[in-house]
C-alpha cells in the first residue's frame, strides 16, 4: 500500500499540469493583490478588507474545481490508456490500494489548491496593517471547502473511470464548473418545485453548490450540512469506483 501511495504521489510531482495550476493561483491571487495595492495607493478613502475575508476572495477565485478537472482527469485517464489500471484491477488488494492511493492523492491535491491562495494572502498581509478579521470563520470555511472539494474530486474521478477519455471528461467537467452548475440545477430545481409545489433547491446539496454558499457566511446548520453532504459524496463515489475499477478485469 505504502509504495502505490508513493506512486500517486510521485506521478502528482511529475505532473506538469499540477505544476502549471499551481503557478496560474499563484498568479491569480498575485493579480488580486496587485488590483488592492492600486485601490489603496489610487483611492484615499479605500481601505484594505479584512485578511479574512481577502483570503476567502482569493481562495474562491482560484479557480479550484477547473484546476482538479484538470488534473484529476489527465491522471485517471492516462493510467487507463497506458494499461496499469488493467494490471493492478487483477489482484484485489492492488485493486484496493490503488483506490485508496488515488483518494490520497486527490485529497493532498485539493488541500494544495485550496492553500496556496491563502498562505500567499496572508504572507502579503504581514507587511499591511489590515486587520485579521474573524478567524473562526476562516477555519470553518477551510474544512468545509476540503470536504466538500474532495467529494467533487471523487465524483471526477468516478466520471473519469466511467469515460476513461480525457477530452470527455474535461469537456463535461469544465462545462459543469464554469457555464453549467447554478444553470442545470436552477431549472432542475424549477422542475422538482413546480411537480411537487415546494421551495426545495438540490443545489444546496451538492458539493460544489455548497462551496459557493459557505463564502458567504457558515452557521452551526450549514456546518454540519456541508461536513454530511460532503461524507455521503465520497462514500458514495468511492463505492461507485470502486465497481468501475473491477469492471477493468472483465475487459
Amino acid at each position: 500500500m505504502v509504495n502505490i501511495i508513493k506512486k500517486e504521489l510521485f506521478y502528482l510531482s511529475k505532473m506538469k499540469n499540477v505544476k502549471a495550476c499551481a503557478i496560474i493561483s499563484i498568479s491569480l491571487t498575485l493579480i488580486s493583490i496587485g488590483m488592492n495595492c492600486l485601490y489603496t495607493y489610487f483611492l484615499s478613502d479605500y481601505t484594505l478588507d479584512m485578511v479574512v475575508n481577502q483570503c476567502i476572495s482569493n481562495s474562491e477565485s482560484g479557480f479550484v474545481e477547473i484546476f482538479l478537472s484538470i488534473t484529476i482527469a489527465i491522471n485517471i485517464c492516462y493510467e487507463y490508456e497506458s494499461g496499469f489500471i488493467k494490471n493492478v484491477s487483477n489482484n484485489e488488494n492492488n485493486q484496493k490500494f490503488s483506490l485508496l492511493g488515488k483518494m490520497i492523492g486527490n485529497l493532498i491535491v485539493v488541500v494544495a489548491y485550496i492553500a496556496i491562495p491563502i498562505v500567499v494572502t496572508l504572507l502579503y498581509n504581514l507587511f499591511t496593517e489590515a486587520e485579521f478579521g474573524n478567524g473562526q470563520f476562516l477555519g470553518q470555511y477551510l474544512l468545509c471547502s476540503i470536504v466538500l472539494y474532495f467529494a467533487f474530486a471523487c465524483v471526477l474521478t468516478a466520471l473519469a473511470m466511467f469515460l476513461r477519455k480525457k477530452s470527455a471528461v474535461l469537456t463535461i467537467s469544465l462545462i459543469y464548473s464554469l457555464l453549467g452548475c447554478s444553470v442545470i440545477w436552477m431549472i432542475v430545481d424549477n422542475l422538482v418545485n413546480a411537480i411537487f409545489n415546494t421551495e426545495f433547491s438540490l443545489e444546496n446539496y451538492t458539493p460544489l453548490g455548497l462551496t459557493y454558499e459557505i463564502s458567504y457566511g457558515i452557521d452551526n446548520s450549514l456546518l454540519v450540512r456541508s461536513i454530511i453532504v460532503g461524507v455521503i459524496y465520497i462514500a458514495l463515489m468511492s463505492v461507485i469506483s470502486k465497481m468501475l475499477a473491477k469492471r477493468s478485469i472483465y475487459e
